[in-house]
């Protein structure tokens, strides 16, 4: 699904030891309600035509990530709706349509300048999102 959370981590040590000792492979389903942003992974900036496991990392982020700003929950911060960069389909290429997504976040999240630059101070505000 995407998501890389507490139930996801131990899947991968439990699947990682199995694979390690036996032949054995396991399968956990993670609800969506479990999303952890891996911060951990965030470590360089982003500018756009960055590529990497990271881009991946900020985009299902950005996919997932609602706002609640209406009373309801909403996801304004999608790098796309349909195809190449929307939830399940997310790139490892950092193109326009993340840097609107992430310049939206941006300027939710008051961050300025809004820039659509992956940045410290943005990685910082997203690393306290868990």
């Amino acid at each position: 699904t995407g998501y890389y959370g507490p139930l996801t981590k131990a899947a991968v040590v439990k699947y990682t030891t199995a694979r390690t000792n036996s032949t054995k492979s396991c399968t956990t389903a993670v609800p969506s309600s479990f999303y952890s942003p891996p911060s951990t992974l965030f470590s360089r900036t982003l500018p756009l035509g960055s590529t990497g496991a990271d881009v991946k990392a900020l985009q299902v982020f950005l996919n997932n990530h609602p706002s609640t700003s209406s009373g309801q929950a909403t996801y304004p911060f999608r790098v796309a709706s349909t195809g190449t960069g929307s939830p399940g389909k997310e790139s490892t290429y950092f193109g326009p349509a993340t840097k609107v997504a992430l310049i939206k976040f941006q300027v939710a999240n008051k961050i300025t300048p809004a820039s659509g630059i992956f940045g410290p101070l943005t990685r910082g505000k997203v690393s306290t999102m868990r």
